[in-house]
């Protein structure tokens, strides 16, 4: 059913560009020095916003594992998640527990915090970079730091409501249990690390260069295609980015990140055409960034991992 969704927004992409060709033309202005700036600050990004789920890991464990050891699994579960979905989440769990005796329940406790912290910060600074660059910057009429701002307190209310609601319900079915369970885990690990300053600080400040990396990448990426972007219209897909990375519809997102980048652009006024061309333009930076990476750490042996 994914890869039937996926044929059919790929097919919708498409009709779009077709529509407009002498935007699509812009692709080929790219020079070379541009193409090797993109895919270092991909790189640069993709390292930076992992680091924090580095942390986590040796707080949950007490355990410090290998820098490049750490940067192998991330570059090959990524790899894998492109060409089998949740194959790298599965591949991830599987060497963590090799590696650093990461217990299978604890990764999703991880993976969840990580997720959590990651998202909550991503959208702290871009509410912030749009607050002093344009701040009635509007979507389809509606103020984005209003729908920031109600994402941001959903996702940060969620494991509170998740555990509130458990108890309310007192839930008899074994999988709401869980639910219930894991929520107070998370919540727990919150409290916990979250009085743990020297923690805080390599989370948040991978986080903030993570995110400034990300800007300068959009960046160079719309200006590759004679694109003008204020950061504030940029730091919006950086959000976008990061959302539409957890909502997975299709695999690895194919065809709907961009349509919603070209949703997105379109209303903010840099163009649908222009939006798709830079998610397509992130899609193959990402490519060509991690995958070279990927195989001279060893990600081509992945294949045999689930033999």
């Amino acid at each position: 059913m994914q890869w039937l969704l996926a044929v059919f927004t790929v097919i919708l992409v498409i009709r779009l560009l077709m529509n407009n060709r002498e935007e699509v033309t812009r692709l080929f202005q790219f020079e070379v020095w541009q193409v090797f700036t993109v895919l270092i600050l991909y790189l640069l990004m993709f390292v930076s916003s992992r680091m924090p789920f580095f942390y986590i890991i040796r707080k949950f464990q007490g355990k410090s594992l290998p820098f490049f050891e750490w940067l192998r699994i991330m570059v090959a579960s990524t790899m894998a998640n492109t060409f089998l979905p949740q194959s790298g989440h599965v591949y991830r769990a599987v060497s963590l527990k090799d590696e650093c005796d990461l217990k299978y329940s604890q990764y999703i406790e991880v993976f969840a915090l990580f997720g959590w912290i990651t998202t909550l910060l991503d959208l702290l600074l871009t509410a912030i970079v749009i607050s002093i660059f344009l701040p009635n910057l509007a979507v389809s009429g509606v103020p984005v730091l209003f729908l920031i701002s109600g994402v941001l307190f959903g996702i940060f209310a969620a494991p509170f409501l998740a555990l509130k609601t458990m108890e309310i319900l007192n839930p008899e079915n074994s999988f709401l249990k869980k639910i219930h369970t894991k929520s107070m885990e998370i919540l727990s690990a919150i409290s916990q690390y979250g009085k743990n300053l020297n923690f805080l600080l390599n989370v948040v400040f991978f986080g903030i260069l993570s995110f400034i990396i990300s800007v300068f990448l959009f960046k160079h990426i719309l200006a590759g295609i004679d694109v003008e972007a204020g950061y504030a219209h940029i730091a919006l897909l950086v959000a976008i980015k990061k959302l539409t990375g957890f909502i997975i519809i299709t695999p690895g997102n194919l065809g709907v990140q961009e349509l919603v980048y070209g949703f997105v652009c379109d209303a903010i006024g840099i163009g649908a055409a222009q939006g798709i061309m830079a998610s397509l333009l992130l899609r193959t930076a990402a490519y060509f960034a991690i995958f070279p990476v990927a195989i001279i750490l060893g990600g081509h042996k992945l294949i045999f991992s689930f033999r």
